[in-house]
């Protein structure tokens, strides 16, 4: 018996009320979970989401703030905050008067030293652009409608001569923010420690530092209480199975990160920095591959422990973070596949010391939520059933197997959720192999109802755009609502039997954990 929680002991299960067996289970292990008292806390904005500024460029492209399917979709995955920055922050001027979203100021037009190449950039997109008084009020008036905080990141690239940075543009969109008594959190620029990879200009961690502190002190002239966020560097280098090509453009993220820390922790609310399994060829087999998911954990511990050292009292973000940069991988990014990576780094993360997690992106890419057309992608539905079903106390737990591929977290259950009673704790993961699996629970909980939802793919394919529930299509119906997400009972006692290639969260509204006593 564990002090202080449950062990779930092997021993036999009866499988009750399955109307039809689809699969053979074989028992591959067992698990234990700590009910007595929580591994840690994140808030209930621990899901949020990311744009690009550059959707400004583009008159926003589809994404019309003002779209009642639009707010339906952005509200489901509320509350959350609403990172607004990228790589395209860096070029972005904010001019209140202008009445188009195009680039009216060119290199000479501009009063400080702008330090960039754009030529050099590898991604054409990325060029000088506005952003429009109108536009910065239709953001302002979309995150108060969605009820969600924004992240506003400001271009670091305004450089005054002799190098500093020059917070003349940003004063002005903080001018702005002011008169309407919104709460914004605040970011400097985006990956610094990568800014010499795209561009003929670099900078240093203490230079960063520097720019930070004078980024406080000018948020403080307008706002009496801040909550400023940063660096935003890169994730470190992974030490195996990396399927990146740019290992040696990643390794300096730690050292970058400890020399800001050293010289600017005391201007900072919020330790953040990004992450990416890697790029270049992708295959499905990656979407799939428990090492992959390791590697994670490695570099989750790299950054955690940097922050313990030099900043201890700091929470930690990750404010940018999907499969695989560059937009993600073509045609599997968007597809049912590509849950198995974000629902581990969702488990992961939260169990590692992660207290937010920021998705890149919620429209546009390849690893977008949301389709060019406003159709929710398969992460999109997993996202939400997270938001409604996952609280905010993380529980620990065990899985005892050699069986790589199941993999499972566990949370107390949210109070938002219709099958919340105190003490209810919910299971989530998936199994990414061929076969189906059967983990045991144990004494204490093995006559405890289980609901279940299961996410499994459109006609087994992948690569499918639609995800069925419980064997039913996810889609909508309407634009004011979202469809009922529903757990239904899995008729299995003792146990979790989980399909091949299946994501899933397990409810046990009568679990009666110490833990979840709220």
């Amino acid at each position: 018996m564990w002090v202080g929680g449950i062990v779930f002991d092997i021993y036999v299960i009866s499988i009750l009320l399955v109307p039809e067996v689809k699969y053979r289970y074989d028992y591959i292990g067992n698990i234990e979970v700590d009910l007595g008292t929580p591994l840690r806390e994140v808030s209930s904005k621990f899901l949020s989401v990311g744009l690009e500024p550059w959707l400004m460029r583009n008159d926003w492209e589809k994404f019309n703030t003002s779209s009642l399917l639009l707010q339906t979709l952005v509200g489901g995955l509320a509350p959350a905050v609403l990172r607004m920055g990228g790589t395209s922050a860096n070029f972005l001027t904010y001019d209140p008067d202008a009445s188009y979203d195009r680039d009216v100021y060119g290199y000479q037009e501009l009063s400080n030293q702008y330090f960039t190449n754009l030529n050099n950039y590898e991604v054409k997109d990325f060029s000088n652009f506005t952003m429009t008084g109108q536009d910065l009020s239709d953001l302002l008036d979309f995150v108060e409608v969605v009820n969600m905080s924004l992240l506003w990141d400001v271009n670091q690239f305004y450089r005054d001569p002799l190098g500093t940075w020059d917070p003349t543009n940003a004063h002005l969109i903080m001018q702005e923010i002011s008169k309407r008594k919104q709460t914004v959190l605040w970011q400097l620029g985006n990956e610094p420690n990568i800014y010499d990879h795209h561009n003929d200009f670099s900078i240093t961690g203490q230079q960063d530092a520097l720019d930070y502190a004078t980024f406080r002190e000018e948020l403080h002239k307008v706002f009496p209480e801040v909550t400023v966020v940063g660096p935003d560097v890169t994730n470190p280098k992974v030490k195996v199975n990396c399927i990146a090509d740019d290992k040696e453009v990643r390794s300096n993220s730690v050292v970058f990160l400890r020399e800001f820390l050293t010289y600017g922790a005391q201007d900072l609310d919020v330790v953040s920095w990004h992450h990416y399994y890697g790029g270049g060829d992708v295959t499905i087999d990656d979407f799939l591959d428990p090492a992959l998911m390791n590697n994670l954990t490695n570099q989750l511990e790299q950054m955690v422990a940097v922050r313990n050292e030099l900043g201890p009292n700091l929470p930690m973000w990750l404010t940018e973070t999907s499969t695989f940069y560059g937009g993600g991988a073509p045609d599997m990014s968007n597809r049912y596949v590509a849950g198995f990576l974000w629902m581990d780094k969702l488990g992961l993360a939260a169990q590692t010391g992660i207290d937010l997690v920021v998705r890149e992106s919620l429209y546009h890419g390849s690893y977008s939520l949301l389709s060019p057309d406003l159709q929710p992608n398969p992460d999109y539905w997993m996202s939400v059933i997270y938001k409604q079903q996952v609280g905010g106390r993380v529980l620990d737990l065990q899985l005892n197997t050699t069986t790589p591929t199941v993999r499972l977290y566990a949370n107390c259950l949210s109070t938002s959720s219709q099958h919340y009673k105190k003490g209810a704790i919910v299971l989530y993961g998936m199994n990414t192999g061929e076969e189906s699996a059967l983990v045991r629970l144990g004494e204490g909980i093995d006559d405890t109802e289980v609901l279940e939802m299961l996410l499994q793919p459109t006609d087994g394919d992948l690569q499918s755009r639609s995800v069925m529930l419980n064997d039913v299509v996810v889609e909508l119906t309407t634009q004011e609502t979202l469809p009922p997400l529903d757990a239904w009972p899995s008729g299995v006692f003792g146990g979790l039997n989980i399909p091949p290639r299946t994501m899933g969260f397990w409810l046990l509204p009568e679990a009666d954990a110490q833990a979840c006593q709220y």
